[in-house]
């Protein structure tokens, strides 16, 4: 198969665009995933603001150890979240996805990255696979610096974690890159109609530059080539033209020199004869007919003389 200039400048141009749509469509989705993450980090932190307001009040220190569980469990389930409490030895004392009678099987917190960092900083964050839920779990936790009036659970609490999944974050993810898939294969298919139309318009002037370079190959020195525009390739067929047009003169000058070589050398083949047939006379005479006498014999080699010299002034 030809591989011709056309089809080069289509493949260049799909092959750079699908790099360009691709490569912007990562930045964009990689963009999109940390603006996401990052909002979803400032809102759990207001959370985390909400909680130790809510764990400030009165009325919870009033509650049965099973009121106080369930109502913590509503408010974390109606903001999306989960809520865990963590003492100082790392022993969860609330989590909003645990029972309660199961608490005392949960693994100690203490070693969680996001409680390690928030035990250094203040406030941590880290994302994972929950090992209770299976989820991914976006997690911040902050260290209690509030001591909660009340017994129990409330005074104890050393840190406040929070959680949201991020599932919904995939969720919105999959649907902007589905547009954008969508977006790019209609902007992959206009831009490569537009390269199509393009390379059209490049490759049609070499192409009629080929048609007339076969006919000058047979011959057709008038053909000359059409200049459509002012840019390289009209100016190379403005150039090829005035070649053309001076190689078809100097054919024409060829051609009057070598008619005039040709009369040239019939008028002194002609002018040549003459002499020649008239010397070639009197030699044959003096060999075939030996003149004794010897006036008559210096004639004919007078006249063969002057013929002789005629020759040599017509050469």
């Amino acid at each position: 198969m030809k591989f011709t200039l056309r089809k080069k400048l289509i493949l260049v141009n799909l092959f750079l665009l699908v790099i360009v749509t691709a490569s912007a469509s990562f930045i964009t989705m990689i963009s999109l995933q940390a603006y996401y993450k990052s909002r979803i980090y400032d809102q759990l932190k207001v959370h985390i603001d909400e909680i130790k307001y809510l764990l400030s009040q009165p009325y919870l220190a009033s509650f049965s150890p099973s009121q106080r569980y369930r109502y913590l469990t509503e408010f974390a389930n109606s903001s999306r979240l989960r809520l865990t409490l963590i003492d100082s030895s790392g022993v969860v004392l609330f989590d909003s996805r645990v029972p309660m009678d199961s608490l005392r099987y949960v693994e100690n917190h203490l070693h969680r990255p996001e409680v390690q960092m928030a035990l250094k900083k203040g406030i941590g964050h880290h994302q994972r696979v929950s090992a209770t839920i299976r989820a991914p779990l976006l997690y911040v936790a902050a260290l209690n610096q509030t001591r909660f009036s009340g017994s129990g659970l409330l005074w104890r609490i050393r840190f406040i974690r929070v959680a949201r999944s991020l599932n919904e974050v995939k969720t919105a993810l999959a649907e902007i890159r589905e547009k954008i898939l969508w977006g790019s294969a209609v902007a992959v298919l206009l831009i490569a109609l537009v390269g199509l139309w393009i390379s059209k318009k490049i490759t049609d002037p070499i192409q009629r530059l080929i048609q007339v370079a076969e006919r000058v190959k047979h011959g057709q020195l008038d053909a000359r080539f059409q200049q459509e525009s002012n840019d390289e390739i009209g100016e190379l067929a403005d150039l090829l033209n005035q070649m053309l047009g001076k190689l078809q003169d100097d054919l024409v000058e060829m051609r009057k020199l070598q008619t005039m070589r040709s009369q040239f050398l019939g008028n002194v083949s002609h002018e040549l004869r003459t002499p020649i047939f008239a010397l070639q006379g009197y030699l044959e005479t003096l060999l075939e007919q030996p003149i004794t006498d010897p006036e008559k014999r210096k004639q004919f080699l007078q006249k063969a003389y002057q013929v002789s010299v005629r020759l040599n002034n017509l050469l």
